[in-house]
């Protein structure tokens, strides 16, 4: 394993203590936890980057000329 340290306000790692004593687990239980978290969510980012730059890479041709003008849509409802 690797080992990371971290510097927290005093008042922080007063409350992580007690609550990691509370519930009788460490202070390593919930810090792996949320990296655990925190890494696995900026995997599924790269993904969804990485799915989006495909779905892109596969139109061809785009055009928005037959799409209806900002001015139609607004007399659409007053006729």
């Amino acid at each position: 394993m690797k080992e990371i340290n971290a510097t927290v306000p005093d008042e922080v790692a007063r409350a992580a203590c007690i609550r990691a004593t509370n519930t009788g687990t460490s202070i390593d239980a919930p810090v792996n936890e949320y990296l655990r978290t925190f890494a696995d969510k900026l995997v599924n980012v790269a993904e969804l980057v990485h799915l989006q730059d495909r779905i892109i890479d596969q139109i061809h041709e785009f055009s928005a000329t037959d799409r209806v003008s900002r001015d139609e849509i607004h007399l659409r409802g007053s006729t």
